[in-house]
Parts: structure tokens; sequence; C-alpha cells
């Protein structure tokens, strides 16, 4: 007789499936079956999230189901360093839709779950514009002949181009190549950085903020801040970054990735 454990198959899906981010905004469901297919990782429905706005582009996003929680942890191990279409793939067990709450933040989108916990998307602000465009009473009707503006929508929403990559939103933005980040764990390296702004775009040279040498606390001498800048070869990339870094996790902790507020200016 086996002593194998057996699979559990009958636990709910959101403890069998994997949230797979990061993806080309052009992938395609069979791109991503062959994916799992050639890991030798038999899959499950896949959930593709497709823009609220733009129904004919995804998100860049999936839910990926399994049979089995093995299954899915397999997928995770064997997969976690793979790419697909020259995009690192980033893939998380997600039960308590942590991570997906936190991916749909910075996409600016509303996250909602219909009964069957497929994912539903809308663009941030929407309700609230909804709610206040209902027509005012009498008594505090607009003056005749005025037109009410609509609200308007809070921050910047992420513009894409024609390759479907995001693009900049700001003329003050046009000559900015870095970006600044904070709050990264202190035992954090050089290449890791790299590694990490590299899924937004070609990284230029790395910047890490380190205490003086003659710091009270002997300890701290020479030691990295958390704190540091990246410079990219193009200034699409910088902005690229924060949509999809900005308040993301490394090591259990909520980085900070913001644009680089230095204007360039002609000397005179």
């Amino acid at each position: 007789m086996s002593d194998s454990k057996p699979q559990q198959t009958g636990s709910h899906p959101k403890f069998r499936r994997l949230f797979v981010h990061n993806l080309s905004f052009d992938v395609t469901l069979p791109e991503i079956k062959d994916f799992f297919n050639n890991s030798g990782v038999d899959h499950g429905f896949i959930d593709i999230f497709r823009h609220p706005t733009k129904r004919d582009q995804n998100t860049g996003a999936c839910y990926v189901e399994f049979r089995t929680i093995e299954t899915a942890e397999k997928a995770l191990e064997v997969c976690k360093e793979k790419q697909l279409k020259g995009r690192q793939v980033f893939l998380q067990l997600d039960p308590e839709d942590k991570h997906i709450n936190q991916w749909a933040n910075r996409m600016k989108f509303n996250l909602t779950f219909d009964n069957r916990h497929k994912v539903r998307l809308s663009m941030l602000g929407n309700d609230q514009n909804q709610s206040r465009s209902q027509p005012r009473n009498r008594d505090q009707s607009a003056p005749q002949g005025s037109e009410q503006r609509p609200p308007q929508q809070q921050g910047p929403a992420p513009i894409f181009g024609a390759d479907h990559k995001p693009m900049i939103n700001d003329l003050n933005d046009l000559l900015c190549s870095v970006v600044y980040f904070s709050n990264f764990p202190w035992r954090t390296n050089e290449q890791e950085i790299k590694t990490l702004f590299e899924t937004a775009g070609r990284v230029r040279n790395v910047v890490m903020i380190k205490e003086n040498e003659d710091h009270e606390n002997e300890k701290k001498r020479g030691k990295f801040t958390g704190k540091g800048k990246i410079e990219f070869f193009r200034a699409r990339d910088a902005h690229r970054a924060i949509i999809l870094l900005n308040q993301s996790t490394l090591h259990e902790r909520a980085i900070n990735v913001l644009i680089s507020q230095v204007i360039y200016q002609n000397s005179e």
C-alpha cells in the first residue's frame, strides 16, 4: 500500500488557485495555458482580468485555479523563476486576497467578487462619480444656462500606449527618468533592487543611500537605510515602475516608489 499523502481536492477554490501578475498586456489564454503545460503542471480554470473600460485589453493579471492544493503549490514552486513573453511571471497563493487588493490599488481599480468569487473590476472613483452626478433638487439646482461639470477623479490614472504599456501622463515628468524608493528592508542588496526594478525597464544606475561611517551608532555605520534612487534609460520606464511597484510588498514590507520631482532647466 502507498503511504503517500492523499491530495486535498474538496477545499474552497481560493486555497488552490494562484494570483498571477506582471504578464504582458497582450498575453493570450493559449499562451498562459502553454506556460503551465510546458512546466509540467496540470492547470484548471484560468480567469484573465480584462480592463474595465478597454474590453479588448487585459490587465496583465489572472487567476489560475488548480484541482488540488498540492498542484497549486507545485506550480508556485516550478514556475516562480520563469518568464513569459520576456517578462518574469509573479505567482502568489492569496487565499485572503491580500496581494490582489494591493495590485488593484496600484492599478487604480475597484475590486469586487461575484458569488463564484470571480473578479470584477471597475475604475477607481466611478462609484463616487455616479453618486455625485445624480440630479439635484429644485432648491439646489444650478443657475439656468450653466452646465454642471463632472467631478474630477482623484489622482492620475495610468495611460496605456499602442504597445499596451503604461506611459507618462504629466508633461513635467517628460525628461525625468529617475525614481526614488524608500522603506526597503535593510538586508536588500543592490542586485536584488536592480532585478526588481528591471521588471519595469532597463536600469542605468542604482544608488543605495547608506549611513555615514561616523554615525553615532556603530552598528549602523555604512549600513543601507532602505532608501535610494533608480535611473532608467527611458522616462516611460520610470513611470511604469511607479505603477507596478509603489506600495507593493518586498520581504513583507510595503515599499514606496515615487517619481523624482527635480525639474530640468537650461542654464541661462
